[in-house]
């Protein structure tokens, strides 16, 4: 899942939540991909939400930013690939389609559907050093990311992934995906409408409403 699909989830999250620190609650959602910028591997970043869970314990005072850590990585453990499979009509693309292009028809319902303007704090902090991670990536990561939090589209979304990943190959079959489904709109809101993404996004949230961790952990319960 791409980082506005994070942010998009933890803003409909947030008044389950209710972060003292919105700043830093955003920035959890997305700190995960730090990774990125980092040049490290997914499990350095993406650890267990067991693991994270525990961190509240630890870093009492950084809880708005576990608060938005869990939600990504219980997020990015929902089969989103499993939940279009159960669009009986979506079965002929999906048998032709990457991941890669649902990832993208997911970011871009995301960005033209709920439109935001996030602030985060990006900063460094003892978690993200525990981690591993130097203080130059996550300022790389941040400053990469905020054009794209601040006007979410198709353009600054590239841009973000390209001033991370210059010349990866990856990338570029993420812009082709996407470019492709900017240019035929038709198309888009076809494939919108039969994956009934706002039902989808539905699920996603009832799943991770549901979610044992997060009920334990994070959500307020008056």
């Amino acid at each position: 899942m791409n980082p506005y699909s994070h942010l998009a989830i933890a803003a409909q999250l947030e008044a389950d939540i209710r972060p003292v620190n919105r700043e830093e609650y955003y920035w959890g959602a997305v700190a995960p991909d730090v990774r990125y910028a980092a040049g490290t591997r997914r499990a350095q970043t993406h650890l267990p939400p067991e693991e994270v869970a525990g961190f509240f314990e630890k870093y009492p005072k950084l809880e708005s930013f576990l608060q938005g850590y869990l939600v990504h990585t219980i997020t990015d453990l929902l089969k989103f690939r499993a939940l279009l499979e159960q669009r009986i009509l979506l079965w002929p693309l999906l048998m032709i389609v990457s991941g890669r292009f649902t990832t993208v028809l997911l970011e871009t319902y995301y960005i033209e559907k709920m439109p935001l303007r996030v602030e985060f704090s990006g900063a460094p902090n003892p978690i993200l050093r525990d981690l591993r991670i130097a203080d130059e990536h996550v300022y790389a990561f941040a400053n990469a990311l905020r054009p794209f939090a601040a006007a979410p589209s198709l353009d600054t979304a590239l841009g973000f992934l390209r001033a991370l990943r210059p010349g990866s190959q990856r990338v570029e079959a993420y812009a082709r995906a996407a470019g492709f489904i900017e240019q035929h709109r038709y198309l888009k809101s076809l494939l919108f409408a039969l994956a009934d993404m706002d039902k989808l996004n539905r699920q996603m949230l009832a799943a991770l409403r549901n979610d044992e961790i997060l009920k334990k952990t994070v959500f307020k319960i008056d």
